[in-house]
């Protein structure tokens, strides 16, 4: 059966100076879609997400165009189920989009063979690959920092080898080396980040040459306006400044406020255009996955205008500080009669618990926290989940990782997101039962349970996996695969 085409999509764009602002066109064809069955997909035609920056393209209509605007060559960012896309445009050119729907899966070719070169390259990019790892012995991770370094520079080398050959202008040459160069390297930087973090954190052996390699790394590749169009810019100056600076100075980065972090990019980030590029996508990422901390957030929108007063994004960063205000606002008392607090959810003190007040029906778990963006991104991915759990009377229950002061937030969190199923805001001891016991690897984690009350898989597929997620759920609970 063929692999229905099913997108969210954004688009966000970046740009590298140039004397005058051009556009670039971007013609995208659908092919192999059924009408009804494809999902609109979010253009974003700028750096930070904004309501006015927001263009929807539905497949079912037809073929589409869009006019990005362009300074000098951009960087264009766009997401859909299960891949991201990224590549680049030179002003004043026009690019043939096509997306198709293969018996492999969905594909994405562009009429550039420099541009579809770089999309063969980057297939399988994951800027999380190894930011989760437990097996350091599998290349390119190491026990030895040294070697791990060195096997990474490889891959840098080998991406780059591929493009040997290929036309492309001087310029487009640069910014695609460079971008694979930062991918690789960010990469390297979060698996040894993730050893600290166990090393620190959970008491294992620290590898060796780690933090060596750690050393090397940010005194061989800075974070420095030779990656400022790269859409891995703002990863690898977190790396650098939230987990490498914080750590190497003795901060524990758990107890230090989110305020302060994004102080010390002031500090850290010696070039202000770059320090100004980075902190308004950094920024804007705080004020969309935050929006129920105004107590934070606001002040520091409004510090960071203070310093940076011409910043070109202002008005999106003012749009952000009235949806905080509007989101503030919503009624917690709203909910419709398919949104259900769990009864006694405050009380209960474990996840066997909570799984024994749906005894004889089966479950789908989310666990999730109000400030999670990977959360709020799967929210907007789970009506397919929606429809087929209800078809096979299967319950959606909701966990949420909230303190009892944040209980009026969690409440318009469930409404604003129309998070329909049951809900659980969970307890100090149910967190940390759950924290103990059911290997969390981080948020959002799902569960799937049968109708005994029995956790048939910890660790299950996120919604965004679609129909890869409903075949598991059958296989777990022992349904017909067809």
């Amino acid at each position: 059966m063929r692999r229905i085409l099913t997108l969210l999509a954004c688009l966000a764009v970046t740009t590298v100076a140039s004397a005058q602002e051009k556009t670039a066109t971007l013609n995208f064809k659908f092919e192999g879609i059924r009408d009804g069955e494809a999902e609109p997909f979010r253009v974003i035609t700028s750096a930070i997400y904004a309501e006015r920056n927001i263009t929807e393209i539905d497949p079912n209509l037809g073929d589409a165009s869009i006019v990005v605007p362009t300074d000098g060559i951009t960087a264009v960012d766009f997401y859909f189920d299960p891949r991201e896309i990224v590549f680049y445009v030179e002003p004043s050119k026009t690019y043939n989009i096509t997306i198709a729907d293969t018996p492999s899966g969905t594909e994405v070719f562009i009429d550039d063979k420099a541009l579809q070169r770089y999309l063969d390259i980057s297939k399988d990019w994951d800027i999380y690959k190894y930011d989760s790892g437990s097996d350091f012995t599998e290349t390119p991770l190491d026990t030895s920092g040294i070697k791990m370094m060195e096997n990474f520079e490889r891959m840098i080398a080998e991406d780059m080898a591929q493009l040997k050959g290929v036309k492309m202008s001087r310029e487009m040459k640069k910014v695609l080396t460079k971008d694979i160069e930062l991918y690789h390297i960010t990469s390297l930087s979060m698996a040894i980040h993730q050893d600290w973090w166990r090393w620190a954190y959970r008491a294992d052996k620290m590898f060796p040459d780690y933090v060596e390699a750690w050393d090397r790394l940010f005194e061989k590749y800075p974070v420095s306006p030779d990656y400022k169009h790269s859409v891995y810019l703002s990863y690898y100056a977190r790396q650098y400044v939230i987990n490498y600076l914080m750590l190497k100075n003795g901060m524990d980065r758990y107890n230090l406020s989110n305020e302060d972090r994004i102080d010390l990019f002031y500090d850290a980030i010696k070039d202000d255009g770059l320090r100004e590029k980075i902190l308004t996508e950094a920024i804007s990422a705080e004020a969309l996955g935050n929006r129920d901390r105004d107590e934070y957030i606001i002040p520091l929108i409004n510090k960071f205008l203070e310093h940076y007063p011409e910043n070109e994004y202002r008005p999106d960063l003012e749009w952000h500080l009235a949806t905080i205000r509007e989101w503030k606002n919503d009624p917690a008392s709203s909910f419709s009669p398919d949104m259900k607090l769990v009864e006694g959810y405050e009380n209960i003190k474990s996840i066997k618990e909570a799984v024994a007040k749906f005894k004889g029906k089966p479950l789908f778990i989310d666990f999730w926290f109000i400030t999670c963006p990977h959360c709020i991104v799967e929210f907007r991915k789970s009506a397919q989940l929606k429809e087929f759990l209800k078809a096979n009377s299967i319950e959606m229950l909701y966990m949420a990782r909230e303190d009892e002061s944040k209980d009026t937030q969690w409440r318009n969190a469930i409404l604003h997101y129309g998070l329909t199923g049951n809900h659980i805001r969970m307890s100090p001891e149910l967190t940390k039962d759950f924290n103990d016991n059911y290997n969390v690897r981080g948020y959002p984690q799902y569960m799937i349970v049968d109708a005994e009350g029995n956790i048939v898989v910890v660790d299950a597929l996120r919604p965004s996996s679609g129909k890869e997620l409903e075949s598991q759920i059958k296989k777990a609970l022992g349904m017909s695969l067809y």
